[in-house]
């Protein structure tokens, strides 16, 4: 057990090397944030002892505790990725990586096109080994099917992943990192966590 506190995790992925990352607010016994936490770090790095091997980005870099709460963060053999949004339905987002050294690279995400009413949320994110990135987009209208989207990193949008399915309209959630990519894949009688490769 890691007592981590007044620091309180929100976002927490464990690393192969057996580290883990985490992303979280300072707060009080109340779990209000109070002045004296402005310039806490965000993002932290603890050993399997409990030791902070590093800590990153100011709480005040964030304008609210939502881009800071929400989101997801998978870890790698290479990094780590933080998948953050700004708003619901169109769904604009900032996309982070952090070496294990704690050098980070961050970029604006455009908003995700396709879904009629826009996106509501994301629901998981996976790490390629090539260092790429997959997420699964709930649309705001839930009649429409949950798409599986990957990262082209050279323009800093999201393309659609095809994905054999039968579920229609299915759910994803998608977790993993560099060799194994787990979907669960739900919406109709044969739901069930399934195991993918993806291929360019």
């Amino acid at each position: 057990m890691i007592r981590t506190d007044p620091y309180y995790p929100f976002l927490c992925a464990g690393a192969p090397d057996g580290s883990l990352w985490t992303v979280g607010l300072e707060m009080n016994a109340n779990l209000q944030e109070k002045p004296e936490h402005r310039e806490s770090p965000v993002l932290r790095r603890f050993a399997p002892d409990g030791r902070q091997l590093g800590a990153w980005l100011p709480r005040s870099s964030f304008p609210g505790s939502a881009e800071v709460v929400r989101g997801f963060l998978v870890a790698s053999n290479r990094k780590v990725g933080w998948l953050r949004w700004s708003a619901d339905c169109g769904l604009a987002g900032v996309r982070a990586e952090i070496t294990p050294e704690g050098e980070i690279t961050s970029f604006p995400l455009k908003q995700v096109s396709g879904f009629k009413a826009g996106i509501g949320a994301f629901s998981g994110m996976a790490l390629t080994t090539d260092g790429g990135a997959l997420v699964a987009a709930v649309p705001c209208d839930k009649a429409e099917a949950t798409a599986v989207l990957w990262l082209d990193r050279s323009k800093a949008d999201w393309r659609r992943v095809s994905v054999p399915v039968a579920a229609s309209p299915p759910f994803f959630h998608i977790d993993g990192a560099d060799t194994g990519l787990e979907l669960y894949a739900g919406g109709d009688d044969e739901s069930r966590v399934r195991f993918y490769r993806l291929e360019r």
